[in-house]
């Protein structure tokens, strides 16, 4: 079972306190969201923020996901045949995956959405202030990760590519090599080298750019 915490639900709203495992197969959780997905294909997300029930918005048409992703207002999931369904928040167009083809793993930053295509492309839609969008050259990619503001992505030839925050975050990740496996945090990167160390990349506090440039 799965306890929501008082003080991890700073509203008090919306999150079942109490959830029992045995009736879902994966769970997600978001800044402000859980998501989850039942043994029979059931779909729910639900919010701790006052944006009401996400599992309310169409999901009940929702069959043969296979894989599920939760961004900060936003929930993804993933279709047997490589559809990619979207609810939630899309003030940024991060919902706009009705398009998408041949995906064969999703992952939900904050604002927005990635994708990764069976040719080993990557696909992004959503807020895009810091270039988190812009992965349309990427090739060989075999895994992806999406932070808050950022996206990642790990290639064939276990090398890294990542967005930048901004002109000061220049990530040593274009550095890292053997590299086997990834992990994207809300403001750090980590990745698993073939050897069996890790080597991590802290990221500027994207509350701070966002204060110190004056946008909201």
């Amino acid at each position: 079972m799965i306890f929501d915490h008082d003080n991890y639900n700073p509203l008090g709203v919306g999150l079942p306190t109490l959830i029992k495992t045995d009736e879902f197969s994966a769970i997600s959780e978001g800044e402000y969201i859980l998501t989850y997905l039942g043994k029979e294909d059931f779909f729910k997300s639900v919010s701790t923020a006052r944006i009401g029930n996400l599992g309310m918005r169409g999901t009940r048409k929702w069959r043969g996901i296979e894989a599920i992703s939760s961004g900060a207002f936003h929930a993804v999931g993933l279709r047997k045949d490589g559809k990619v369904f979207a609810t939630g928040d899309t003030s940024w167009g991060q919902c706009d995956t009705g398009d998408w083809e041949d995906i064969i793993a999703i992952a939900a930053g904050a604002m927005h959405t990635v994708g990764l295509c069976k040719d080993g492309t990557v696909r992004a839609v959503g807020f895009n202030e810091y270039d988190e969008c812009h992965t349309e050259t990427w090739q060989n990619v075999i895994s992806i990760g999406a932070g808050i503001f950022y996206t990642m992505a790990l290639c064939q030839d276990g090398t890294v590519l990542t967005t930048m925050l901004d002109e000061n975050d220049k990530p040593e990740t274009a550095k890292w090599q053997k590299i086997k496996a990834i992990a994207a945090g809300g403001h750090h990167r980590v990745g698993l080298r073939e050897d069996g160390t890790v080597v991590q990349r802290e990221i500027i506090n994207a509350a701070s750019v966002i204060l110190k440039n004056g946008r909201t």
